[in-house]
Formats: C-alpha cells, sequence, structure tokens
C-alpha cells in the first residue's frame, strides 16, 4: 500500500486553524494584526478511497514579539514513510504561511480561516498569491454582517468573531471593508450604534417611498 502509485494518488490540502490558549496579537510588517497562536494543517487524502493518508500540523505561537514555530505532529493511519515525509513536508512552511501569506490575505479583505491555502511552492506560493475575485468578501455577505453589526452594538467584533469562527481582527477588518462600500456610514462611530441604525431605516423609508 505504502508504495509510490499510492502516494500518486493522493491529493493535499492545507487550511489555517486557531490554536489553543492565551491569545497573542503580532503586527505584521503591512500593518495587519494576527491573532496567535495558530495551526498550520497539511492533509492528504488517497482519492480512490477517501481516506485520509497522512496529517502534519504545525503550531505557530508568538515568542519575544515574533511568531516561532513550537510543535509539529505528524501522523498517517497507513504508517509514516521516511522517505516520503523528507518530501512531503517543508518545516519552514507554517512560519511562511503566518508571516507572509496570512497578513497578505487579511489586507485583501479575506479570511484566513475559510480558504484553501496553498499546499506546495513555498515561499514563493506565499509571496505570489493573487487571491481572485471569486474569494474575496462578497456584498450580500458585507450586508449580512453590517446586520449583525447593528443588532448588536457595543462588543461586536467579539461576537461577530464567536459566531463565525474568526479571529476579533477579521472581524473588525469585515466592518472596516463594509464601510470602504459604503455598506455602513463611515463616520459613524462603533459605540453609537443607535445612530446608525435610525440612519439606515430612515434610508429604507425614504427609498421605500421613493419606489
Amino acid at each position: 500500500m505504502q508504495n509510490s502509485e499510492f502516494w500518486s494518488q493522493c491529493q493535499k490540502s492545507q487550511r489555517l486553524k486557531p490554536g489553543r490558549g492565551k491569545k497573542t496579537k503580532w503586527v505584521a510588517p503591512n500593518g495587519e494584526s494576527v491573532t496567535l497562536p495558530v495551526i498550520v494543517e497539511l492533509e492528504w487524502h488517497h482519492q480512490p478511497t477517501g481516506k485520509l493518508a497522512f496529517r502534519v500540523m504545525g503550531e505557530v505561537a508568538l515568542l519575544d514579539n515574533e511568531p516561532r514555530l513550537l510543535r509539529v505532529d505528524t501522523s498517517s493511519p497507513v504508517g509514516l514513510v521516511p522517505t516520503m515525509l523528507q518530501s512531503a513536508f517543508r518545516w519552514q512552511t507554517p512560519l511562511d504561511v503566518v508571516k507572509v501569506l496570512v497578513p497578505k490575505l487579511l489586507k485583501a479583505g479575506l479570511d484566513p480561516y475559510n480558504l484553501p491555502l496553498p499546499t506546495d511552492g513555498y515561499p514563493d506560493a506565499a509571496l505570489n498569491l493573487r487571491p481572485d475575485n471569486k474569494s474575496r468578501l462578497t456584498d450580500k455577505f458585507l450586508s449580512e454582517v453590517v446586520d449583525e453589526y447593528l443588532r448588536g452594538g457595543r462588543g461586536y467584533a467579539k461576537r461577530l468573531a464567536e459566531h463565525h469562527g474568526v479571529s476579533e481582527r477579521t472581524a473588525v477588518s469585515w466592518i472596516e471593508k463594509a464601510r470602504q462600500r459604503n455598506l455602513l456610514p463611515k463616520t459613524a462611530p462603533d459605540s453609537d450604534v443607535g445612530k446608525i441604525i435610525r440612519t439606515a431605516k430612515v434610508k429604507a423609508t425614504k427609498t421605500a417611498k421613493a419606489r
């Protein structure tokens, strides 16, 4: 089973998951704030059977104000093959994901927790990624987030983050993006939710009458 044909029939996928423990913030060179710790998880699935063949999880946390690789766990239900391991996992990749790719995705208004990440070609895969328009935040999604924001009032970031399973910084970036697209008043302070709601209702009434 553990032959070259078996491994050639595997499809790889990689994603970002929140880590456990105390949350800390790392500010990337592009100004984006990344919540740590996180887990970069790489999986291989055997396509003919659909079974998991290989998994590696790298935990990245903040130490001395710098993201650092703390732990790497590898497992395989079919048995780990040393020769395969040498080419299957690049130790620097979890750090490239956290320090380069994640800040880039956040800057583009994307949620790195809800996107499939490149599995090969690092560090170039992180440096050269060009998110297509299909993966960007849609006006429909942002409008739904705005509705949640208006209903929630103060402390919205924590509620949005818990509801959608993202970091609070990502939730805040969604609201900022909604303001940029005129889906929410740009000048309205976050604490003045009552005023925002009244403004939204007035606009909706005027729109209805105009029709």
